[in-house]
């Protein structure tokens, strides 16, 4: 089953396919459609989702609880269902960076908590259908234990989010600086520390880096 473009995806409601516990189901399923999303199919485990039960929907939307990464993961990937319709993953609890790379790397398109709003719901759909990776944590990022997975371990302050996303924009320094209204010095000291904890050598690369990582929704 091939995997829908973002313009086919951006044609109607969006679609979901949820897979969740009977008990989660019924708040998940409210809050999705509140969200603007249709529930097309469910299941209350990966192990009863098949392409075919899938391939009327958008994206995969799994309800987790305490569930291992890796069995939760592993079924996904023996039903076929990663690397061809977006999955989403919504977590009862933070887990760590390691934790999230093991799933990006698995295929999934998202993280998000159990507990988001429809309002966060609806962009994180919007921005899984343009490709991009979204994770939404507490504190908008995802903490590591013993340095694992540094690129997520120093999160970037809200004024340092809000200058990222206008560099995203195209905007320069002097634009920047009026908007928020600081001094350019000051832009460039934000800059500077973004490139850093990015690892990015130039701003369009660190646009490049947040755009993959989900730091960045439009």
């Amino acid at each position: 089953m091939a995997g829908r473009t973002g313009a086919e995806f951006h044609r109607g409601v969006t679609r979901v396919f949820l897979i969740a516990a009977a008990r989660d189901r019924e708040r998940l399923g409210e809050l999705l459609e509140e969200a603007g999303a249709e529930v097309v199919g469910a299941a209350a485990s990966a192990e009863g989702a098949t392409e075919e039960l899938v391939e009327t929907a958008d994206v995969v939307i799994v309800g987790t609880n305490n569930e291992p990464l890796e069995e939760v993961l592993e079924v996904l990937q023996a039903q076929g269902l990663t690397g061809t319709l977006p999955i989403v993953l919504l977590m009862t609890e933070q887990r760590t960076a390691a934790w999230a790379n093991r799933a990006l790397r698995a295929g999934v398109r998202g993280i998000l908590p159990r507990n988001l709003s429809a309002t966060t719901m609806h962009v994180a759909l919007e921005a899984v259908a343009q490709g991009l990776t979204v994770l939404e944590t507490s504190d908008h990022s995802l903490r590591g234990n013993d340095g694992e997975a540094a690129e997520f371990v120093e999160p970037l302050t809200a004024r340092e989010r809000d200058v990222l996303e206008m560099l995203a924009q195209g905007r320069g320094n002097r634009e920047i600086a009026a908007q928020l209204r600081i001094s350019e010095h000051t832009v460039k000291f934000h800059v500077a520390s973004i490139l850093g904890k990015l690892g990015a050598a130039t701003r369009t690369e660190a646009v490049s880096i947040a755009l993959r990582r989900g730091l960045i929704l439009f």
